[in-house]
């Protein structure tokens, strides 16, 4: 709720969800309560287009530079440590380029703040109210905030200002249950994984095809052009559950054969 909080969270992850980064030490701490040692990093990433992890990389950005000049946080000299950062002079020069072209916090202007309404935790009023905007329309750009399994998730919509509850629509795959057994348990463990490392906030789009009376909304959600039901089925992570009267798409079937016939996790 601080001014420049939400753009500095989203520049963090644009440039760095997803992106092959090197972590690098630099320098060292003592604390003066136990005397235990605190390690400090510095993050480096690649500038320019998205490069394959297994190509030569260049990660010529340090990160605190960045957040630094866009004016997304403040300088502070570090008092006298065993160990100072060797960036000190990198991150001085950034704060002083980003107070002279009046960027971030450093800039008079207002960024406003971004209100969304969160409808998993709305009232049913509130829910059914958003279902008349969003149910019906294809191509919804979104941001995956939330995992909380391989097919349910948590979708920041921004063109609606609100976070809803999502689940992929033609397929099931294992719950989180008190009673599951130690194999589904491990089948719901992979799947969640899975989803965490392929979609968690990565931006996509979403198909909203309908919604329950719970406003709990169902569809179609896909990640750099690609359709995660198909990815799932494809991974044997889950089977096809056409419960709806939606129309299931071809390739849903195909996919869910090569894992079974490849004997993939469920299979």
């Amino acid at each position: 709720d601080q001014p420049w909080a939400w753009q500095a969270r989203e520049f963090i992850r644009k440039v760095c969800v997803g992106k092959p980064l090197r972590c690098e030490f630099d320098y060292s701490r003592t604390l003066p309560k136990d005397g235990k040692k605190m390690n400090f990093f510095s993050i480096w990433r690649h500038f320019g287009k998205d490069t394959d992890a297994d190509a030569s990389i260049n990660f010529d950005r340090n990160l605190n530079v960045e957040i630094l000049e866009h004016g997304y946080s403040n300088f502070i000299v570090q008092r006298s440590y065993d160990e100072i950062s060797k960036n000190l002079d990198l991150y001085s020069a950034a704060e002083k380029s980003s107070k002279e072209k009046k960027t971030g916090i450093n800039s008079t202007k207002s960024p406003g703040l971004f209100n969304f309404s969160d409808l998993i935790a709305a009232n049913r009023e509130k829910k059914k109210n958003f279902t008349k905007f969003l149910v019906g329309k294809k191509n919804v750009p979104c941001v995956v905030e939330y995992c909380f399994s391989s097919t349910k998730y948590k979708l920041r919509i921004d063109g609606n200002n609100c976070m809803i509850p999502f689940s992929l629509l033609g397929i099931k795959s294992v719950n989180k249950d008190k009673n599951n057994t130690e194999l589904f348990d491990k089948l719901f463990n992979l799947g969640l994984e899975y989803v965490n490392e392929n979609t968690l906030q990565r931006e996509g789009t979403c198909d909203i095809i309908q919604a329950d009376r719970v406003g709990n909304y169902f569809g179609f959600l896909n990640i750099k052009g690609k359709n995660m039901a198909i990815n799932l089925l494809s991974e044997g992570l889950a089977v096809i559950n056409n419960i709806s009267n939606a129309q299931i798409p071809a390739d849903f079937k195909k996919a869910e054969k090569t894992a079974e016939s490849e004997k993939k996790n469920i299979w």
